[in-house]
Order: C-alpha cells, then structure tokens, then sequence
C-alpha cells in the first residue's frame, strides 16, 4: 500500500469520523434568551421603580454587576442564553453570554461550582467574545457563536423562550394538570394536542416605559389535527368582526368551530341546568356548528352601558325560549326592522330600566343602558354587516374602570389603566398578545401590598395608561 493512499485512506476515515460526530451532535429543544443585561436593567429596573419605589431599589441591586445575580466579568450589552435537550435521565443544558473577563468569570464559576450551583461535570470554556457553561461530553451541538442558538429572539424580546421539543413536556403538564384547583383536564387530550405542536414561544418585553407585553406563538404540525383545526377557524365567517370597540372600557370578540366532541361537552354542561326555559335558551345559542361573540361595554357615573351580540344555534328556538322566559308585560316584539333580516324588540323592566333586542335566524344582539338604544343597534349591526372578516379568533380588553361596577373588585382599581389582549391565525400559527399596563400592575401591588399591612390607604394618584405598542410578533 502506497503512502499517498495510506494517507487518502486515513483523510477518509477522519472525514468520516467528523461526520458521525456532527450527525450525533443535537439541536437543542428549548432555548431561553435575554437580549442582554444592560436592557434588562433599563427596561425592568423602570418599569418596577414605577410600581413600588422602594421594590425598585432592591431590584437595583439584584440587577447590578458582580451582584447577586449578573456574575462579575460577564458582559452586558449583548444577549445571555440558555438551551438544552429534553427528556434526558441526565440533564444536558449550556448557558453562554458575552464575557467582558473571562478569567474573573472563571474565577466565579469554579467558586460557585464549590457551593454546589453547578454540577462537578459542568465545566466553563471561552468561544470568541462568548463564554459557554457546559458538560465536557455534552451531546448539543454548539457553534462557534453560541448566541446563534437564539436566532432573532433577542432582537425582538428582552426575555424569551422557545421550545421546539414540545411532546417532551408532556409529562410534566400532565402532572401539573393533575394538581391544578378547579376542572380536571383530560390527559390523552394534553398528550395529543402536545404531539399536534412543533413549536411553541413566549416573549416578554417591556413597552411605554413599563407596560408588560406577553407574546406566545404556537406552531401545529403540518398534516396535525390541530393544523386541520386552525384551517376551519381561519375560515370561519363571524359577522362580528367589525364589532370590536378599543375605545370602550371592556370589549370582546371570539369565534371558534364547535366540533362534535365540542358540542357533546356542551351538552352534558347543560342538562345539568335545572330551570327548563334555562337550559332551551342556552341551548338554542351555544349547540351549533360555530360560536361568534362579542361584546362591548363601558362605565359612565356608576352606570354600564352596551351592546352585546351572539351567533344563534337555532334562532326560532331560541325566540321560543325567550318567550317563555319573559312576561308578555315587559315585552313589545317586532317593532321594527334593522336591514333585511334583523327585528327589533323592546324589553322593561319593573326597576324602570329598558333594553333592546335585534334578532335574526342566526345572530341575536341586545343593547343596556343606552339612551337610544335602537339607534346604537342600528349603527353596530351596520357597521358588522360592512367590516371585513379577520383572522383574529380573539380580540379583547377590559379597563379597570368597569371595576367600579364590579363589588368584588377594590374600588381604587377604578383610577387604573388596561388589559389588553388579541389573538391572530396565520396558516398553522397562532399569535397570542397579552398587554398590562403599568398603573394596573401598580394600583394591584399597592392593594396587595395595603391588604399585607393591614392598610386601607389608597394607591394614590395613577397617571394615564398608553396604548402605544401593541404589537404581538412571532420569531420567524
């Protein structure tokens, strides 16, 4: 054997051996972002000094450099990360950021590796500008810029996680599902609809100087039942959809396929109803192939006024229903028309108050508290009937100034800002964005806070929320 071929066969061999070696190399299942700590510091060291001022300087030194939290020697202007493989007898996780002293950094790590906060395999190396956590025989696959790992969740959340290994969760939700207060949940139902799901992602940020902004996407599987689920909704009409009221303290829009399994949920809900004319009523709006609602109220003096509006499973049974619920005293039907296909029908009451209903064969729609409450059913069914339809299965908001007709909830949340919340459908995407603003946040730790000293003091004055930013966005 000649040595040009000794040398091709051993070139071979190493290749090979490279090969078999990237190949068992993982991708991680989850990862967890920060886009750094400089913007951790700014962003949630503001938005707590505007909750509670004095929570607001411990965060500072919580947050600060060489302080309990950020190790010294770490950069932080650039992001911090942490990824890892699911399901492992043994865990396999690594955490990399930017070192601004690698060895100050490894100076801590080997102290805090004494005390028992890292494993005795875990080991610290240098990558770049980048230091990597790890164990030496890790089965992860790490580039040479660990935060590639993180792809474009650090430019689009300051606090993010990603699992793209979402069946291996399914365990842990059962058991979390078993020991949660309230309804049992179906634990072939949770393994399913986990194995239905390629990926799923939160994202937090903080927006307007201390709003709180959650984002969470979803992915289903392509040829899943829940891709198939998404189609149907993505495609169902909602004559509602111009119905939606940002301007209104609370409003509500939500549309959804009842499939057969669905409705037999349903179903069994209901006939535990006792009162009969109950039950046909209810059944007569929510047994149908689709549920589209919408809702959209506001507080004036003391008083709430609004409009809200229902698909009908079957609107003759559901006149039916209404008639036997109402006496024929408090009730004038078909005074007028609204369109082609809308009656309207005015109902009192012994207390003086009065509504009024718009029926058709498939939507019913009732307006409270208004002055001229047919002309505001006139101008929504209008409005709706014009609107393009969206896919968005869930658009919402409450303003915490409804509260003040709420006795269950402390009057001074009356002086907060809002919740906002909307959910969108892209092929098999869902895109869920949950916005609180700060003063609410602040008026509801002031409580908390009052009720633990056994204070009725008030949270003072709260200055107006901003709507600016609601955005949710999905990692591409």
């Amino acid at each position: 054997m000649s040595k040009s071929f000794r040398l091709a066969l051993l070139g071979l061999v190493c290749g090979l051996l490279c090969m078999t070696q990237n190949a068992l190399a993982a991708k991680p299942d989850y990862v967890v972002s920060l886009s750094s700590v400089a913007q951790a510091q700014s962003d949630i060291l503001g938005a707590i000094a505007k909750i509670d001022p004095q929570s607001g300087m411990m965060a500072q030194v919580f947050l600060a450099p060489g302080g309990p939290i950020v190790p010294p020697g770490l950069g932080t202007k650039s992001p911090v990360g942490l990824a890892g493989l699911l399901g492992r007898d043994t865990p396999d996780n690594i955490i990399f950021g930017p070192c601004d002293n690698f060895k100050i950094l490894k100076v801590w790590f080997e102290s805090k590796k004494k005390d028992g906060s890292f494993p005795e395999e875990a080991i610290i190396v240098e990558k770049g500008k980048n230091f990597v956590i790890m164990r030496e025989n890790t089965a992860l696959d790490i580039p040479e810029d660990p935060t590639e790992l993180l792809g474009s969740l650090p430019s689009k959340y300051l606090v993010a996680v990603r699992c793209t290994n979402p069946a291996a969760l399914t365990e842990s939700f059962v058991a979390l599902a078993k020991n949660a207060p309230g309804a049992e949940a179906d634990p072939e139902q949770i393994r399913k609809s986990l194995a239905d799901m390629e990926s799923i992602q939160l994202g937090w940020n903080v927006i307007n100087g201390g709003d709180f902004l959650l984002n969470v996407v979803s992915v289903a599987k392509e040829g899943s039942q829940a891709a198939a689920d998404l189609s149907k909704t993505v495609a169902l009409k909602s004559f509602l959809s111009g119905f939606y009221r940002d301007d209104a303290d609370a409003g509500l829009q939500v549309r959804a396929v009842l499939d057969e399994k669905a409705r037999d949920v349903l179903k069994t809900q209901l006939a535990q109803v006792q009162d009969e004319t109950a039950k046909a009523l209810l059944e007569s709006v929510f047994l149908g192939e689709k549920i589209d609602l919408a809702y959209s109220f506001s507080e004036n003096d003391g008083q709430v006024e609004g409009i809200f509006a229902c698909s009908l499973a079957d609107g003759k049974a559901f006149l039916e229903a209404l008639k036997d619920a109402i006496p024929e005293d408090s009730v004038k039907w078909n005074v007028g028309k609204i369109g082609k296909s809308f009656a309207i029908h005015k109902l009192s009451f012994p207390s003086g108050e009065s509504c009024t209903l718009a029926t058709n064969p498939k939507y019913v729609f009732l307006a409270v508290g208004m002055g001229d409450s047919e002309a505001a059913l006139r101008a929504t069914i209008q409005k709706t009937s014009k609107a393009p339809m969206r896919p968005e299965p869930f658009v919402g908001h409450l303003d915490a100034k409804m509260a003040g007709a709420i006795p269950s909830v402390p009057a001074d949340l009356e002086k907060s800002g809002k919740v906002r919340s909307k959910a969108t459908i892209t092929g098999n995407t869902v895109n869920f964005a949950l916005l609180i603003e700060n003063d609410l946040i602040r008026t509801g730790f002031a409580i908390y806070k009052n009720a633990m000293s056994g204070s009725d003091d008030a949270s003072g004055e709260l200055e107006d929320g901003s709507d600016e930013g609601f955005e949710s966005d999905e990692d591409e």
